[in-house]
This record gives C-alpha cells, sequence and structure tokens, in this order.
C-alpha cells in the first residue's frame, strides 16, 4: 500500500506550516537509482521497492514536515483518488502526481527562505521537482516493449493507432497515463499535412485523432463537445443536456435506427441512446476511437442497452454500402464533427443515401460566423489556430452546411446560433462555451481544472520536464503545446464571437 500517513499529511497541514513544504529537492541520487529500479520492472517485488525508494526520497526531502493540521479545502480532493482498477503502475504515477499538486495548490514559487527553514535551504519552484521526482514512473508502461517510434499503413492514410493501447483505468490518472504512454509521434507528420495540399481531410482527421484523443479524454471525458450553459448548472450537466436537446429535435424513440456520425469514443451516444432507448450506431474514421467506445461501453451500459449500440470504423463520406444500406436509418446526426470536411455537400449526399424518405438529419456546426473579416489578420490568424489545433483544414462560413444540405436533397427545418440563443434564453445568467478555457483556473471540478488556463500548464509542464529526462518522447508535449494554442484560439473567437461551435441545423429529407 502506499504511504497513507504521507499522502495525508500533505494534503492536510496548517496554513503556516504551507511554505515548509516547499523545500528544494535533493533528487539527483535517489532518481538514478529508481529509474534504475523501473528499467528492471518485474511485478510487484519491484513495485515494493520502488515505493519504498521514492517515499524515503519525498520523505526525507519534505525535511520530516509530515505534520497534519486543518483541511486544505478543495473540491479537487475526492476526485484525485484513484479508482479501484487502477494497477501498480498507475499508483505510482498517481499518487506522486497527485503530491505535485498538492505542492502546487500550496503555492510554493521561488523566493527567500522563510523562518525555520535551514541556512542555505533557497525555497525553489517545487512543482517542477516533484513532477520530475513522479514522472520517473512513467516509462514502466512501456518496460519490455518494443519501440513505438514507426508508424505503419492503415486505413486513410499514415497511423500509428495500431500501437495505441486502450489499457488502462478510465480514471483522470488513468488517462494522463494514456497521455504519457501512447505514441505521439504522429504529431510530426499531421503538422506538415497543413503545408500538402496532396494529402487528404480524412488522412488530417485520422491522424489528428490518434494525437488528441487521450488529450480529450483527460479534459472532457468521454463526450468532445461544447454545450450552451446557465448559471448554476456545471459544465458535465450543460454536456449531457445539449446531447438531449438534439435528441428531442429529432424526435428520436424506440426502434428507430440512427447513425451518430464523426462519434469520438462514443459518451454522447451512449448518453442519446439512453435518452431516447432508438439504436444508435456510431462510426469515425479512427480505430482508437472504436476501441475506446467499445471498452466504455462494456464498462457503463446493461447488456440491455449495449444490445441497441454499434461501433463501427468508417468514412461518413463513403456510408452506403460500406457502412449502412441504402434508405436503411430513421435518422442521422453530427456533433460537431463534419467541420472535418470542408465539402459539406460531400457529407450530406451520404445521409441522404442512408436516410429514408423523410427522415431527418441534426448537426452541431463549427463554422466561422459572419462576423468574421477575412481582411483583418487578427481574425485570419485565430481561424488558422483553431484549424491546426483541431484537425480542421477549411473552416467555412454558416453558409456552408446550409447550401451542402439544399444541394443533397435536405428541406431545411431550423437552424441557429445557440451562442445567440442563449444569451437570449438566459440572459444575465448566460455562461459562454468557452467559459472553463477562459479561466486562469478553476477548482470546481477535476474537469473544470483540467480546463482552465492552469490545469493546461501543469499539464504541460509535466509533459515538458518527462521530456527533458527523456522519460516521454518530446512527441508527447508538442502534441500538447499545439492543443494549448488550439484553446487559446477558441477562446479568442468566442470573445470576438467570429467563431461558434453550435450552430445547430435540421433538416429533412425530402
Amino acid at each position: 500500500m502506499v504511504d497513507e500517513d504521507l499522502m495525508q499529511g500533505i494534503m492536510k497541514i496548517s496554513v503556516d506550516e504551507r511554505q515548509a513544504l516547499c523545500h528544494p529537492l535533493s533528487l539527483l541520487g535517489e532518481l538514478a537509482v529508481d529509474l534504475q529500479l523501473y528499467r528492471r520492472w518485474d511485478g510487484p517485488a519491484s513495485l515494493r521497492a520502488t515505493q519504498g525508494s521514492l517515499e524515503e526520497a519525498l520523505d526525507k526531502a519534505l525535511g520530516g514536515q509530515n505534520k497534519r493540521g486543518r483541511t486544505l479545502d478543495s473540491s479537487l480532493s475526492e476526485e484525485l483518488l484513484l479508482p479501484p482498477d487502477a494497477d501498480g503502475k498507475e499508483a505510482i504515477a498517481g499518487h506522486l502526481a497527485c503530491r505535485s499538486f498538492r505542492l502546487k495548490l500550496l503555492g510554493c514559487k521561488g523566493r527567500a527562505p522563510k523562518a525555520g527553514v535551514p541556512p542555505g535551504r533557497a525555497m525553489a519552484p517545487s512543482l517542477k521537482r516533484l513532477a520530475t521526482l513522479c514522472l520517473v514512473s512513467v516509462r514502466v508502461a512501456s518496460a519490455g516493449k518494443e519501440d513505438i517510434g514507426q508508424c505503419r499503413e492503415k486505413g486513410s492514410g499514415q497511423s500509428c493507432n495500431a500501437r495505441i493501447s486502450e489499457d488502462g483505468s478510465d480514471s483522470y490518472f488513468g488517462y494522463l497515463w494514456s497521455i504519457m504512454s501512447n505514441s505521439k509521434d504522429a504529431v510530426n507528420g499531421y503538422e506538415g499535412r497543413f503545408q500538402d495540399e496532396s494529402l487528404t481531410e480524412r488522412t488530417t482527421t485520422d491522424e489528428y485523432y490518434d494525437l488528441a484523443t487521450d488529450f480529450y479524454l483527460y479534459g472532457w471525458g468521454s463526450s468532445f463537445h461544447f454545450a450552451t450553459r446557465f448559471l448554476g448548472e456545471s459544465l458535465e450537466d450543460s454536456i449531457v443536456r445539449h446531447e438531449h436537446f438534439l435528441a428531442a429535435k429529432l424526435g428520436l424513440k424506440p426502434g428507430f435506427k440512427v447513425a451518430d456520425l464523426g462519434m469520438g469514443v462514443g459518451g454522447p451516444l451512449r448518453s442519446i441512446q439512453k435518452f431516447s432507448n432508438a439504436d444508435v450506431t456510431g462510426v469515425t474514421i479512427n480505430d482508437y476511437q472504436v476501441r475506446r467506445a467499445k471498452k466504455f461501453a462494456k464498462k457503463e451500459c446493461s447488456s440491455a442497452s449495449a444490445s441497441h449500440i454499434e461501433y463501427r470504423q468508417g468514412d461518413f463520406t463513403k456510408l452506403v454500402p460500406d457502412v449502412f444500406a441504402p434508405e436503411s436509418l430513421d435518422a442521422v446526426y453530427y456533433i460537431e464533427s463534419s467541420c472535418h470536411i470542408a465539402n459539406r455537400t460531400e457529407v450530406f449526399l451520404e445521409s441522404a443515401k442512408a436516410l429514408k424518405k423523410g427522415g431527418k438529419l441534426f448537426s452541431y456546426e463549427w463554422v466561422m460566423t459572419d462576423r468574421f473579416n477575412p481582411s483583418d489578420p487578427e481574425h485570419v490568424a485565430i481561424k488558422k489556430g483553431i484549424e491546426i489545433g483541431d484537425g480542421i483544414e477549411e473552416l467555412v462560413g454558416i453558409r456552408g452546411p446550409l447550401e451542402g444540405l439544399n444541394r443533397s436533397g435536405f428541406r431545411i427545418l431550423e437552424h441557429g446560433d445557440l451562442v445567440d440563443l442563449a444569451e437570449e434564453w438566459y440572459g444575465d445568467h448566460n455562461v459562454p462555451w468557452y467559459f472553463e478555457m477562459a479561466q486562469f483556473y478553476s477548482f470546481a471540478s477535476f474537469r473544470s481544472f483540467a480546463l482552465s488556463e492552469f490545469g493546461q500548464r501543469a499539464l504541460g509542464t509535466l509533459l515538458w520536464l518527462a521530456a527533458q529526462v527523456g522519460l516521454v518522447p518530446e512527441d508527447a508535449s508538442k502534441t500538447e503545446q499545439m492543443l494549448r494554442q488550439a484553446s487559446i484560439n477558441l477562446v479568442k473567437g468566442g470573445e470576438l464571437k467570429i467563431f461558434t461551435p453550435m450552430y445547430y441545423v435540421v433538416a429533412e429529407k425530402v
């Protein structure tokens, strides 16, 4: 078992003793020993030895200041506990990463020594030093495995997802583990995609989700989308309501055959299926997401619910007959996914083939609004930042999806920007869709923390430090930096109202 006294000593301290925990850590010797232990990982015996060495080093570094006092008040406390299914490797990484977050919350920063600090021991930023200690553990995930730096040809293009594992617990630390241990070496090819016009949007999308899925799971959970929100509503509740809004607009009910096109890891699909009891088939171009979705379904769905769910790898511009028979569906929907193909006619024509006459289509569209000025350099830079950071080759304007539907044999029933509508509905209680990402910090929930600027920087620091000491490839840090730039530009686009992720359209096949 992990030393609970040490864990609780960090979580429960008095205000006056907080800075006493910020002593610099003399880790070089301990790190060298521990790294060798991890490289010789052979199961529980090594786990105990490694754990003991790390605990001793940390206890020594804290200088006996493992005292108890009043509780550090944070709703993050409960959410940072590891789930019972976490394995030994995740437990070490998780508990040590937890300590890093705790000491960061204590406010350890570079400053002059306070009373009680031994002479010659200046304060130091303990986040980075503790992060280095905790990240020694990440290499254990790949111990004994072959190098994962080479990609193989699969599907629509160069894909590494055959070597990306869905193993590990579905917890915050499980997702952090996946970020560190799964290959991200496609990032270099992905970035070059935007300078190579000969390669397709499908390749870009597939490679993007090889890179981004683990980060999305860590920050967003299993539903990768934004939502309208009102004051007093949690982020999680707003996301579920956004999904149920879609189901209600489509009139989904038991017996309906429905397609979720661009399903991600199936979070919205499972929510919508339980809400409507319809038969829902999810389609994504990315094989890793299919494997993740199947794992989630086993954990979250009853056998009754699972019998109404199916996951398929496929291209949603080639649905018939590859995935669905002609005119076999009652409804289809896209949740922030059709944006990966600029020519929406190409997208919606396939839906028309798969839908019965009178079948309905719903889409949450990522588009540039009419406030976007293509002659404004700032607007153009924001648009490009969103495109590169979110796997989109060309963001189109509002008329793009509307014209695509008209050309594909649909009659548009209703459409509008939920950003504007939410302001009308909720008034001064409206919460912008980008709220979490615009906060410097938030401890309302772990998800809010992870999406905040502080949370993103904390993850970036962990990955950067791990890359510097060779514990994870630099590609993981490089991917995080790319996604953080996407977040920055999404917030800018939202604040200027030149971009919306929730222009909704409801249409009927004629």
